[in-house]
């Protein structure tokens, strides 16, 4: 008789563990559902502006796609006669996840592009980032950004500023037929010595509902607003990180590319002899390349090609 209820004891508290632990996994369960319920109520968008990137629009468009960005606002601002993204793109337009807008022709329209494609979505979507198609968006430990965006460490902040992480042109002369993240491997040498702040160096996620915002800037967007870090702490100014948060930056490409991008402009006065210095500063430097890059814009490297023959 001992034994039974002994064994009739065990079995009860067993019992009550087994429903304990299963009540326990249904609760975790509940909130997990609760918490995708609500990350996934977040609307968040890209606001960008293309020249001569039909190379790269498709690649730019899928990666965003997969990181849980809902709408793209692709400002065409292509030559007149210049190529048409509908080319490459006319599926992501069809499924109304890529949105063109047309500006083409227009010179130097990067702040008015960001004040329209703001205030014409700030109460459509909760978050908005203003970013380039050679300008991709790393969150280590984060497959959605969604997820990262959640997060209640960011509940004050208006606007996230994430530094870029150059990278160079992995020595490559030529442009070749494969994806950026294949070809261009090697991250910027000098990285961490480099001056960063929040105006100049990176770019931003701003929030959306912030009725008459003043943008100022093409990295910070203003200094009027609450802007913090990728671990959601405000800053003035931002300290480097290249662990966690960063915008992977393909400025230069192969060199063959970095020539095409200074023959189509940018919003940016900046003489294409700083532009080349400043490319110089953080590739490898060869004969062939200086040799390359005198021909096909007429500025004077013999500085480079003596130093470099010299030793």
């Amino acid at each position: 008789m001992y034994i039974y209820f002994y064994k009739k004891n065990i079995f009860i508290r067993i019992s009550i563990k087994i429903i304990i632990f299963i009540v326990f996994l249904l609760i975790i369960l509940l909130l997990e559902l609760y918490n995708n319920k609500k990350i996934y109520k977040i609307k968040i968008c890209i606001c960008t502006i293309g020249k001569q990137e039909n190379k790269y629009i498709k690649e730019y468009i899928e990666y965003y796609k997969d990181y849980g960005i809902d709408k793209i606002f692709l400002y065409d601002n292509n030559n007149i006669n210049g190529e048409y993204f509908d080319d490459i793109i006319i599926e992501y337009i069809n499924q109304d996840f890529v949105e063109i807008k047309n500006w083409r022709g227009i010179k130097s329209p990067q702040m008015r592009i960001y004040y329209d494609c703001y205030n014409k979505n700030l109460d459509r979507f909760d978050w908005l980032i203003f970013n380039d198609i050679d300008e991709y968006l790393y969150l280590k430990n984060y497959n959605n950004i969604k997820t990262f965006l959640n997060q209640f460490k960011f509940r004050k902040c208006e606007n996230i500023q994430l530094n870029w992480l150059l990278y160079t042109d992995n020595n490559l002369m030529y442009y070749q037929n494969e994806s950026l993240k294949k070809r261009f491997t090697e991250k910027d040498p000098y990285s961490n010595k480099r001056k960063i702040n929040k105006h100049s160096n990176g770019k931003s996620i701003l929030r959306g509902h912030i009725p008459k915002i003043n943008i100022t800037n093409f990295h910070c967007i203003s200094d009027d607003i609450r802007t913090c870090d990728g671990f959601g702490i405000e800053r003035k100014y931002l300290k480097p990180d290249y662990k966690y948060y960063y915008f992977k930056h393909y400025y230069c490409k192969s060199t063959e590319e970095f020539i095409e991008k200074l023959k189509k402009g940018d919003v940016y006065i900046i003489t294409n002899s700083v532009k080349i210095n400043f490319y110089l500063s953080y590739n490898k430097i060869t004969i062939e390349k200086l040799n390359y890059i005198q021909k096909e814009t007429g500025e004077d490297l013999s500085n480079y090609i003596k130093r470099l023959k010299k030793y």
